[in-house]
This record gives structure tokens, sequence and C-alpha cells, in this order.
């Protein structure tokens, strides 16, 4: 491979790796580079191992001929963005650790390469017709185990992310996967995004979904009494939200 490309690749996915890990550590000054700072702390090790292979192409380049000075900047670059991209492992090791959780390298890189929907694809239902202007329905995905258990189990009910204005339900299809392997029924809803001032009708929604669950659990073998809430990111801040003001007439459910 010719000295010039060697280095120019190199130098490229030293770049593009220090691009996003640095977004990792340093605060994101606008709203479109936090989003970046999310898919960098998502996949950090990904770009980790772009960093790397940015290394291993300027030694490469090294032996090539190329100029101490011109290989010595695309080194520095991929091994600061590797060492930025053991950020988010290593605090989650820590964290992993003080609770006796077992973290597997291996299911991370399986996992971020499985089938999205672990060969099955989910059911989707209607829980709520007339929450929109319009008539837009409201609608979530049911993830079911293959098999029935003999008594029912506990649900979850997911919330996506997306700062209250952008994402959708099934946005991370695998993690549904993963609960429904750990013997959970698993329903991802829709909800109301903004500009409307959505902190209240979301919230309703949320709480619509729950009890559309809670309604229909002898069909889906669930138990009603263990129905618990789990959000990401702004689908974390509508679950505390309806979690925490049951029977709350200022937030009420959605009239399905």
């Amino acid at each position: 491979m010719p000295r010039r490309t060697l280095f120019a690749l190199s130098l490229a996915c030293g770049v593009v790796a220090l691009f996003f890990t640095v977004w990792i550590v340093a605060p994101a000054p606008s709203y479109n580079l936090w989003l970046v700072s999310v898919v960098a702390s998502e996949w950090s090790l990904w770009f980790g191992a772009l960093g790397l292979a940015g290394v291993a192409l300027s030694l490469l380049a090294r032996a090539a001929g190329v100029s101490q000075t011109v290989m010595r900047l695309a080194l520095i670059l991929g091994l600061l963005a590797a060492l930025l991209s053991l950020f988010p492992p290593l605090t989650a090791w820590r964290e992993a650790s003080a609770r006796d959780i077992r973290l597997s390298l291996r299911r991370y890189i399986s996992g971020s390469l499985a089938d999205a929907q672990g060969g099955r694809a989910p059911v989707t239902f209607t829980y709520a017709t007339n929450a929109n202007p319009g008539g837009r329905a409201l609608e979530l995905d049911a993830y079911l185990p293959a098999t029935e258990n003999a008594q029912p189990r506990p649900a979850v009910v997911v919330v996506h992310g997306g700062s209250w204005s952008a994402g959708a339900r099934s946005d991370f299809p695998r993690w549904n996967w993963w609960l429904v392997g750990e013997g959970y029924a698993v329903f991802d809803a829709d909800y109301r995004l903004a500009p409307q001032p959505n902190w209240r009708t979301a919230t309703g929604d949320v709480k619509c979904a729950v009890g559309w669950v809670r309604a229909n659990a002898l069909r889906f073998n669930v138990d009603p009494q263990r129905i618990a809430l789990y959000g990401r990111s702004a689908g974390g801040h509508l679950a505390l939200l309806a979690a925490y003001t049951t029977g709350d007439t200022r937030l009420p459910p959605t009239i399905s």
C-alpha cells in the first residue's frame, strides 16, 4: 500500500475516533454534539478499536518510510482516542463490581452484532385511540417469550428516549429481547412528543400503557402486580413521573 494512503488512513481513523470519544469526557456545547456524546458513550469500545486501527496503520506507515513527525501525529490521535474510549466500560465495571455483577466483553461484542429482533418480531397493539389530534392511535410493541410459563411472568413497560421530542418505540430491540430472555414480557410504548406540553400528556400516555398491560394481563400471562417501568434518557424522566404520581389527579392516564 502506498505510504500516502497508509498515512491518510491512519490519520482518518485517529481523527474520527478522537472526534467521537472526546465528547465522552468533554461537556457538549450544543444539542447535536450531545447526541454525538451519547453515541460515543454507548459504542465507546468500537471507537477505541478504530483508534487502535489508526495506531496500527501509523506503525505500518512508519515502516513504509513516512516521516517521524507525521507518524507520531497519527499515533497520538489513535492512542488518545483508545484511552478515552475506556472511560465508559471502566465506569461500568466499577459500578458492577460494587454490586457483584459480572460483565462480559464477549456479550458486549456479540450483542452489538446480533440480530436486532432475536430471530422473532414483536407484535404491535393499539393501547389508545383518541390521544392525538386527528385520532392517530398510540401503539406498543409486545416482546413475548416463545414458550409459556405455568406461572404469570413479570412485565416491563419500556419508555423510549429522544429529548421528549424525538425517538420511537422499539429503538433498542436487542435490550427488549434480552429482558425476554431473562423471563420478562416487554411492552415498548409510544407516547406523544413535544412541542406540545408533553410532560403532562406523555406521562398520561405512559400511565395508559401500563393500564393497558394490566387490563390485558391474562391475555399475555402477565402478573398485574409485577409491572415495572423502564425508561431511557427522557423516557426515564417520564417513567419516574408515571411511577411516583399514581392516583395524582393532576397527571391522569390518557383516555384510551
